[in-house]
Order: C-alpha cells, then structure tokens, then sequence
C-alpha cells in the first residue's frame, strides 16, 4: 500500500515509452494511449505462454500438509513449524475438499501488540487451549482461517500466478481438481526457481 505502481506495472510500457516510439516512427496511429498498452501487455502475456509453457501441475509440490476446520491452533501452529511452511490448506473432514487457508500471518492478527516483548507471551496464550467449553479467544483454525481462498488448476499457465504472487501480494496459492480437493500448493519459491530454471536452460542453449 505505496504509491509505487504493482511490480509488473513497473516493467511495462508507460507514456515516456509511447512517445518515444512515435517520434521515432514519425507517424500517427489511432489507438488510445490506454488501449495500446492492452494490446502490448497482452501480446507479452501471449509470448510468455508460449514461450514458457508452463503449468501449475509443472511446478506444485504435492505432499500439502493440510489441516481441518476443527484443528487446534496449537496442533496448526506446530505443523507450521514442524514443516517449515508459512501456510496449511484447511479441508473439510468429510469431503475432503478445501474450505480455507490459514497462514502464519492468520496468527498474528489475533495477538497484534505494539509490544515485541509481549510478543512471544502473547502467541503462548494464543496457541494453548482454554479449559472448559467457554473461550475469550479463538482455539480452532476454522475461527483465524480465510475462507474462500483463491485457487488454481493443474493446467492453470503459470502467467496467472505471476500476476497474483507478485502484484497481488499472495504468497501460496492451493491447486484443486474438479471436486475443489487439494492435490498440490504452489509458493512463490516454487515459480522463481522455476522462471530461474527456463531463463537458465534458455541461456545455456546454443543459438
């Protein structure tokens, strides 16, 4: 939330570039300035389909740790931990489909204190469960989880991701099938090394 345009904003074309194009050319074209850049930023998309080719089902990893609605924080806390991972997809125990997601950040939004040297105390209290049937504060993931995630196919262009994990600011997002059941995750980690491995091999081949 800066005055800083998203990232792939900042490498697209803007009115210094338009100018500069027409002047070289010494002509006039009928376009709206706002309808030229669409077709450049579509035309680059095109091209980096085609020349990527990569899909979600390329680069997912599918071993997703995942929790249910009625995990306690504590158990959810600790397979983040265990696994080092900064997200758990939240399923359905009878269906198995997803219905959330809960992040790191999901459990710090209930113990955000100005306070860092309360912080670890805080998150103690947080994460260890209240006695009785009556709680003050929340001791299941269902109560911290964002319901209704974004979700992506296994044939999902890898271009749509590049556009929400960098301009969007999500960092994970769940691969679904048709029954809207996890069967893969992809992070931002997984599309840099991915984008790494392609510009790499492209360069390592001879022209």
């Amino acid at each position: 939330r800066t005055g800083d345009a998203p990232p792939t904003a900042r490498l697209g074309l803007d009115h210094t570039d338009l100018e500069a194009a027409m002047h070289k050319l010494d002509t006039y074209v009928d376009v709206q300035e706002g309808q030229l850049v669409e077709i450049y930023n579509h035309a680059v998309d095109h091209a980096f389909n085609r020349h990527l080719g990569l899909t979600c089902a390329d680069l997912m990893a599918q071993n997703v740790v995942t929790v249910e609605f009625a995990t306690e924080l504590e158990e959810a806390w600790k397979r983040l931990r265990t696994h080092k991972i900064k997200a758990l997809p939240v399923i359905d125990r009878a269906s198995r489909k997803l219905v959330g997601i809960v992040t790191e950040a999901d459990f710090f939004k209930q113990i955000d204190t100005p306070r860092a040297s309360t912080l670890a105390g805080k998150l103690q209290s947080l994460l260890k469960p209240t006695p009785g049937v009556h709680a003050s504060k929340p001791e299941v993931v269902g109560q911290i989880m964002t319901s209704k995630p974004y979700t992506v196919r296994p044939e999902t262009p890898i271009l749509e991701l590049v556009r929400r994990l960098s301009d969007m600011g999500m960092h994970h997002v769940p691969v679904v099938d048709e029954q809207q059941r996890v069967i893969g995750m992809v992070t931002q980690s997984d599309l840099i090394a991915a984008l790494y491995k392609q510009v790499a091999l492209a360069q390592s081949t001879p022209s």
